[in-house]
């Protein structure tokens, strides 16, 4: 029998709801699938292939987390998405080289580590009457934030907390966030498995469940699911899973982020979606 190892964090030792679904579909197919906390588990070589699933604390400590990424590679276990997959989308730099080949992004100001910056400079610069302030590596909504003309001099010290220990964003404020939400297509092995349509609450842009975000049932056009592919095909290598999340302008799929490390798969949001993401992994294994 063969055995994979489920990755996640210590908030999650047992994974989240939506991912022990995927537990039983690979159990039913005669693979066994063990959650496993990432940064306190060592014995990797014992699975037949590492999966990252709940690793939701990996923004605080990225360092270490690429770091056992390419220990499970050394030591010979596939690790899925694989390591120079999880090297490049682990900062959010990677939306320079998708706009390149052709993925229409929000427009965006990219701050380096340790730079200095003037948010009402750039705002001004820009002619932006709101922003979006985020770090380069974050996840869930960490520390993002909107700054506008009215808040720019407490947002200030925001920015440069966050230039101490990694680059930065701002990008400019969509307000069909929050009227249109966020689109999130799923895709396994390359293929398009469901969308799932996230909005905030009223008076909000997060769209994340924990800042009162929800989920809408309206399903995606043919032709946003035709530009979601042709985004992850953008990658150019073989990949397990993936999430495109975006906002629909005019008819057109413009990137917020190309999720390939951890995200949610919304696999209870569609009945077959478990069953797909496990034939997926046993095509790999």
């Amino acid at each position: 029998m063969k055995t994979v190892a489920l990755a996640t964090c210590d908030k999650f030792p047992d994974l989240t709801a939506d991912d022990q679904l995927l537990i039983e579909q690979l159990n039913c197919r005669g693979v066994k699938a063990n959650p496993v906390v990432w940064n306190t588990y060592k014995l990797w070589h014992c699975f037949d292939a590492v999966i990252i699933r709940s690793c939701w604390d990996y923004q605080f400590k990225p360092g270490e987390f690429l770091d056992w990424v390419r220990r499970i590679e050394t030591c010979g276990v596939p690790i899925w998405n694989p390591a120079r997959i999880i090297e490049w989308n682990i900062d959010k730099a990677y939306l320079k080289n998708l706009e390149e080949f052709g993925a229409k992004i929000i427009p965006t100001v990219w701050l380096d580590r340790s730079s200095s910056a003037n948010l009402s400079a750039i705002l001004e610069a820009q002619d932006w009457e709101e922003a979006v302030l985020k770090p380069s590596i974050s996840a869930s909504a960490f520390q993002t934030q909107v700054v506008s003309r009215e808040t720019f001099v407490t947002k200030q010290a925001s920015l440069e907390e966050m230039l101490v220990s990694s680059g930065a964003l701002i990008q400019k404020f969509i307000p069909e966030i929050r009227t249109n939400g966020e689109w999130s297509f799923i895709f396994f092995a390359g293929r398009f498995s469901h969308a799932v349509l996230k909005q905030p609450k009223e008076g909000d842009f997060r769209v994340q469940q924990r800042f009162g975000g929800y989920l809408n049932r309206t399903p995606p056009s043919a032709c946003l699911i035709r530009q979601a592919q042709r985004i992850v095909a953008l990658v150019g290598q073989p990949i397990l899973f993936a999430r495109v999340d975006g906002i629909e302008i005019e008819g057109e799929l413009h990137l917020m982020e190309l999720e390939l490390i951890e995200p949610s798969l919304f696999l209870g949001e569609e009945p077959s979606s478990a069953q797909r993401f496990a034939n997926a992994i046993i095509s790999l294994l």
